[in-house]
């Protein structure tokens, strides 16, 4: 088992009375030299931090009138977003077939469909969609995941939800419960712009179908994906934190006999994890390398990073601070993950904090 590390930290505030933030990403904007820290709301307000005498949101994109209430899931910036311009959405929409109760064996009935768009910033700087990577049947309104978006070895990552069912996530052929990689560049200009909504791999058309792997499969309800070199970290309720080198896992049922094993498990007091990002600052010398990680119910861990054929299962060490009542919502990192940003709320007030050395 890791050994507890003392650690006291306290969450600085950078903005407050805004809408608790879901996603927290950070990218360079085209034209620009520094990074900008981006955060995506619920209801699919993106925006980014600001700085003109005090910290304020400037509007980025506005998705809240094509999303279905509280359905924004994923964010996510192309490598060469500074130069290219692109970007990529994950959120729900409910649509004239989609159904209050949809029945588990009718592959025509769906609760909502989950799309995943890509994006450009032109030099107008107001963000056109210029294509549909993936319509995906939903059938119940909850388990559709949150920061379902990464990069990884040249293909944008998407995290899926069970969609309700945990059948489904161990079917090899759905979309549900899956870790999928796209290539986003795979003869990009033979794609239709807006396919149809489909719940399973054999549904989709040819060159879409080559385009896209699925790579894991097993999850519920996953809440983040960081890469740190070789080491992947994938967030998943059930306050799981898996690690892994390598793709084609089954992160289901631990009863199962190929069922990848978590590198640290939790029991949540009434919260869920919300993922985590992998420390390589100095200002918090007991978190440097180590993967961070918060519960919504207002906790925040850490393990120590984890080697290639290390297979230990940790014991997560609590960070100590000072905050009482605040609810987490959202954490996420600089590129060069030398500074942790945070969201949250208390008494229904939005903020958004940096993990500071107390």
């Amino acid at each position: 088992m890791s050994k507890s590390r003392s650690c006291r930290v306290k969450l600085e505030p950078i903005l407050t009375e805004i809408t608790p933030p879901r996603i927290i990403k950070t990218a360079v904007l085209p034209g620009k030299r520094a990074e900008s820290l981006f955060i995506a709301e619920p209801n699919g307000e993106i925006s980014t931090v600001e700085f003109d005498h005090d910290w304020y949101l400037k509007s980025f994109l506005d998705v809240s009138d094509l999303a279905m209430e509280g359905g924004l899931h994923g964010l996510e910036f192309h490598p060469d977003f500074s130069e290219n311009g692109r970007f990529y959405l994950h959120y729900s929409v409910r649509d004239s077939d989609s159904q209050d109760s949809s029945n588990w064996n009718d592959y025509n009935s769906y609760h909502h469909y989950d799309t995943i768009e890509e994006w450009i910033l032109p030099d107008t700087g107001v963000p056109i969609c210029i294509r549909t990577l993936l319509n995906i049947k939903w059938p119940r309104p909850d388990h559709n995941g949150m920061n379902t978006l990464g990069w990884n070895n040249g293909c944008l990552i998407l995290l899926t939800g069970n969609g309700g069912s945990s059948s489904r996530a161990q079917e090899n052929t759905s979309l549900l419960g899956k870790v999928i990689a796209i290539n986003v560049d795979y003869r990009l200009w033979k794609f239709e712009k807006d396919p149809p909504p489909v719940f399973e791999v054999n549904e989709l058309d040819p060159i879409r179908k080559a385009s896209l792997k699925i790579v894991a499969k097993g999850l519920v309800d996953p809440s983040g994906f960081d890469v740190d070199g070789p080491i992947k970290y994938l967030t998943d309720v059930g306050e799981k934190i898996l690690a892994f080198t390598r793709w084609k896992r089954n992160f289901g049922s631990e009863n199962g006999s190929d069922c990848h094993k978590p590198a640290a498990s939790y029991i949540s007091q009434e919260g869920r994890v919300i993922g985590g990002c992998v420390y390589h600052g100095q200002k918090i010398p007991n978190l440097v390398d180590r993967y961070v990680f918060a519960d919504t119910n207002g906790s925040i861990f850490s393990i120590r990073s984890l080697l290639e054929d290390d297979e230990e299962s940790q014991i997560p060490c609590p960070l100590t601070t000072e905050e009482d009542n605040l609810t987490l919502t959202a954490l996420g990192s600089n590129r060069r993950k030398t500074r942790i940003f945070i969201g949250g709320y208390n008494d229904g007030v939005g903020g958004l904090y940096e993990l500071v050395p107390q």
